[in-house]
């Protein structure tokens, strides 16, 4: 299964469609073949300055974790 298209490459894209289609028809046609039709996912949401929810604590301090488990004892 392929990734999705970065917002870079899917504006490539469009752009390369648009330089090379006959007419609208052509090109609506062509964008939606290559799925690019669909709207593009939204950015994550920024949050406040504020507390996190022990899903992102955990999510953030899981690497963290792993690598000291993965140290040797006398490493420390």
């Amino acid at each position: 299964m392929l990734d999705e298209p970065t917002p870079a490459e899917r504006s490539r894209a469009l752009r390369v469609v648009r330089r090379h289609t006959h007419d609208s028809r052509d090109e609506a046609e062509l964008i939606a073949m290559l799925g690019l039709d669909h709207a593009e996912p939204a950015a994550p949401e920024r949050r406040p300055h504020g507390e996190l929810s022990a899903a992102e604590l955990y999510d953030m301090l899981a690497p963290f974790a792993a690598e000291q488990a993965r140290r040797p004892e006398d490493a420390r």
